[in-house]
């Protein structure tokens, strides 16, 4: 199994050591690389190129997203995470606009970071929610087996989702759902949350955002209903003072 390789950059010693132990704690990843300062993430970046940087915003020598942008262009195909103190909404958009592919507060629980080996945008880190994680935890695992969806060969893992998907369905009265209303559905609880579509396709992992159009309509739901709400205060205020 390819590991998935990893650069931790954040002027706090202590920081980079626990997350360096963590991740180093992950059978598929490694950590190839520690940088206490700008500078010097970005000399890694360059030498190791990572699969995933791990950048702190708040750097000593660099405003955090413009050292983003230049780690982007030292190593394109370096996926960043942002790990912070600071969970201001606004900044938590402009690091993903600026191409962060996740932004992690450093008072959150750890459990929800998943890295992929492989996918169908190749190495990736994903978030998990708690509910998920739980879920997770739930199934019986097999001795000897490191995957939670275990295949039919020994130690493998599952490739086809499409039977067991079918008995899933079955057992639970829901024949009729496809795994992509799944998606749907996480996206029109995601939008009835406020969430932009940006922020909504950062969730489902898209790397396109032309993928994400397709959910145009429930952001649009959710501006609309708002504006009714608003239209009716504003209504009811003005016959008050009629």
């Amino acid at each position: 199994m390819q590991k998935l390789r990893v650069l931790i950059a954040d002027d706090h010693s202590i920081v980079r050591e626990g997350a360096r132990q963590l991740l180093d704690a992950q059978p598929d990843m490694d950590v190839v690389g520690q940088s206490n300062c700008g500078e010097e993430a970005l000399q890694h970046a360059r030498e190791h190129r990572p699969d995933v940087i791990v950048l702190d915003i708040s750097m000593p020598d660099f405003n955090g997203l413009d050292l983003l942008s230049l780690l982007k262009r030292a190593s394109p195909l370096s996926k960043v995470v942002i790990l912070s103190v600071h969970q201001e909404p606004m900044l938590v958009r402009q690091a993903l606009a600026s191409g962060a592919r996740g932004y992690v507060v450093k008072t959150a629980p750890v459990s929800g970071l998943i890295a992929l080996p492989d996918s169908k945008t190749g190495q990736k880190a994903v978030f998990l929610n708690e509910a998920a994680v739980e879920l997770l935890r739930s199934l019986p695992r097999v001795p000897g087996n490191p995957y939670v969806l275990v295949g039919a060969r020994e130690g493998g893992h599952i490739i086809n989702l499409q039977k067991p998907w079918r008995r899933i369905r079955k057992l639970a009265d829901i024949e009729d759902v496809r795994i992509h209303d799944l998606r749907h559905s996480f996206a029109s609880i995601a939008a009835a949350q406020g969430a932009s579509l940006q922020l909504i396709g950062r969730l489902l992992g898209h790397t396109n955002a032309q993928t994400t159009q397709r959910y145009a309509h429930l952001v649009a739901d959710q501006v609309k209903e708002l504006n009714e709400t608003v239209g009716q205060k504003v209504g009811s205020a003005l016959g008050r003072h009629a």
